[in-house]
């Protein structure tokens, strides 16, 4: 029995392959939507995609799809991070995207790649000079942490010294700019 399109209801859904040549779809002639079934969308996206694309316990059942292997109501969701509405069956991990949603999701797939993590707090953004939720500047938290790596904090007896007074840190070298520069002014 020929798989039914969740959106048509009536259309049969027909084999084809994306433009990638390797991932091998059923889609509807009539409403170019396509259904993925478990695991084809790795292919396409990569193991990111499809670990993010899963059922939250939020998702309700779509009443008006369901899914063309199973023949239970369709869950609809957002993918994580976008606002793309994806419909995705709980039995058999099947995904449905309507014609336009696929471009959309790539084209999510391709932001999330594009974003960095704030070493500081963890914050996921879009490539910056700065965090846009701490407000560090990454270059200086990223030579910071370079030059602490290079002179590790002094320790006495397991514990770290006292390092406003320690040679090797940040702090102790302004301070001695800071001394000098006072001996300087008092010498004239």
């Amino acid at each position: 029995m020929a798989m039914k399109c969740p959106n048509c209801v009536s259309k049969d859904l027909a084999p084809a392959k994306l433009s990638d040549r390797k991932t091998e779809v059923n889609w509807c002639r009539s409403c170019r939507g396509i259904w993925f079934e478990d695991g084809q969308l790795e292919h396409l996206f990569g193991k990111l995609a499809v670990d993010k694309a899963h059922v939250p316990d939020y998702a309700r059942d779509n009443p008006h799809r369901e899914c063309p292997v199973c023949r239970t109501p369709l869950a609809w969701f957002c993918y994580p991070g976008g606002t793309i509405l994806i419909d995705m069956c709980r039995g058999c991990g099947g995904i449905w995207l309507d014609d336009h949603e696929l471009t959309q999701l790539q084209a999510a797939v391709h932001a999330e790649r594009e974003l960095i993590t704030c070493p500081k707090c963890g914050t996921r953004q879009p490539k910056a000079e700065e965090c846009t939720h701490c407000g560090i500047v990454f270059s200086k938290y990223r030579a910071t942490e370079d030059a602490d790596s290079q002179h590790p904090v002094p320790k006495e007896n397991g514990t770290p010294k006292d390092v406003s007074k320690g040679p090797t840190t940040i702090k102790g070298s302004l301070l001695r700019f800071i001394d000098r520069a006072i001996d300087t002014l008092t010498t004239y």
